[in-house]
């Protein structure tokens, strides 16, 4: 998937179409999966949707039967994993005190 990430990244720098990208991408895959996964997307793009769309409509092979996964560009973020801004600033503060008094 780095690998993907990082051609796909290429190819739009270089200023190919995004459609033409994601096929270039789905020819060129070895894995079974990402080829078909690939391929659907750039159809819906091509039919007028957002990658952002295409993307989540499009996650799963399509003989996967599970229930789509929530992720990042669902708009959930794993509160758990990201500490509050407040919280960091003063943990930092208090660091800063310890590290100056006597």
């Amino acid at each position: 998937m780095a690998i993907f990430t990082r051609q796909f990244s290429t190819m739009i720098d270089a200023g190919l179409p995004l459609v033409q990208c994601l096929t270039i991408l789905a020819e060129q895959s070895e894995s079974t999966n990402l080829r078909e996964v690939t391929g659907r997307v750039a159809r819906t793009v091509e039919q007028g949707s957002t990658l952002a769309d295409a993307l989540r409509r499009n996650r799963e092979p399509s003989t996967t039967s599970s229930p789509p996964r929530r992720g990042w560009g669902d708009g959930w973020y794993p509160r758990h994993r990201l500490p509050a801004p407040g919280r960091l600033h003063r943990e930092a503060a208090a660091l800063k005190r310890k590290v100056k008094s006597p």
